[in-house]
């Protein structure tokens, strides 16, 4: 999420944008599908994906707190859960195992594009057929039943931003103004600050760093969108503390937010990341760091796996799903024209 305490958007990208990267044009376009279009003004920050194939959409900003689900074959779009007694956003989400689902709720300002420090707080959201192994985790329901629990306030934390799964019961989240990686364990609701790191840092104080994070084994992936940059980390993967110094796998991007990452496919990898500000989706070679333009998206802010072909067994799907603030522009002119919107891109790589 490309957001500020108080600081105007364009200040936080003005030095990104003295250098750009390099990126390749590569039919652009061609293979992006709109899968569903909210009115304006509506943010969708994130987005997670269920076994069954259908979309949660999360929309910040303080342009709803209400997790939506949208079928993808249908077009048809449903609320879950409506957050709105704790906060006006919901600021990250991801699934923990399949129909496990952690998010954060807190509040934020559509006219400063800032949220309140200390308002943060997780959520659990069990869905399906998800039937944890620990009961103080998702109690024993009908599978058409969704559970949600409150899990713990933040006061002590910065900014929260990206979630990413260590295991199935510990999340690690992104601490934008901190520049570090908290992990909270839903079994115990135990929090710790488990680093920080120079790599994460803002520019300045108050300013988004560390955003969106991926893990995959042993290795965190995460953008830094004050400083341009795309970057892995070396982690326990059983504790999620770092265990070596940060890697610059890209440089000179514009406001990049999450992605996915595919390790498995030529020239040692490749990320699917939101170039937030240059609305683009970008190919990105974990290898050597050159970029490619997918396709031109307005204002991407997350990127998943589609339906059952998330990442396993060494293998990633052909399909991806981004999420859309409909343009950073609008927000900051305060002329709304075109709301967030997911898509679906084929991918070839």
């Amino acid at each position: 999420m490309l957001l500020t305490n108080s600081i105007p958007v364009a200040v936080c990208f003005l030095l990104s944008a003295l250098s750009y990267t390099t990126v390749a044009q590569a039919g652009q376009n061609a293979l992006l599908t709109l899968v569903y279009q909210f009115a304006a003004p509506k943010w969708i920050e994130n987005i997670a994906v269920r076994p069954n194939g259908n979309i949660l959409s999360i929309a910040s900003v303080g342009t709803g707190a209400v997790l939506n689900q949208i079928n993808p074959r249908s077009g048809q779009m449903s609320e879950v859960y409506d957050f709105s007694s704790a906060g006006n956003s919901i600021q990250g989400i991801t699934s923990l195992c399949p129909d496990l689902f952690v998010l954060n709720v807190l509040n934020c300002s559509l006219q400063t594009l800032g949220c309140t420090n200390g308002s943060t707080s997780t959520w659990l959201v069990a869905m399906g057929d998800v039937q944890a192994e620990d009961e103080r985790i998702s109690p024993s329901r009908p599978s058409d039943d969704t559970y949600v629990k409150k899990l713990v306030d933040w006061p002590e934390a910065g900014f929260l931003n990206g979630i990413a799964a260590l295991n199935p019961h510990i999340a690690l989240f992104a601490d934008s103004f901190l520049g570090g990686i908290w992990s909270l364990d839903i079994r115990s609701r135990k929090k710790q600050l488990l680093f920080t790191d120079l790599s994460m840092q803002p520019l300045v104080a108050g300013a988004t760093g560390l955003n969106g994070i991926r893990v995959r084994p042993r290795v965190l992936y995460f953008t830094n969108s004050a400083l341009a940059t795309f970057n892995s980390i070396s982690i326990d993967p059983k504790t999620g503390q770092k265990t070596g110094n940060a890697t610059v796998i890209t440089r000179g991007l514009v406001g990049p937010d999450d992605f996915e990452v595919n390790e498995h496919t030529s020239g040692g990898g490749t990320a699917y990341l939101a170039n937030g500000v240059a609305n683009q989706l970008l190919a990105i070679s974990l290898g050597n760091g050159t970029a490619e333009l997918v396709a031109d998206v307005p204002g991407p802010t997350s990127v998943r796996w589609a339906g059952q072909e998330h990442w396993r067994d060494g293998k990633a799907g052909r399909h991806i799903y981004i999420s859309t603030v409909g343009g950073l522009q609008q927000y900051i002119d305060g002329n709304f024209t075109l709301g967030g919107a997911v898509y679906k891109a084929n991918i070839d790589k």
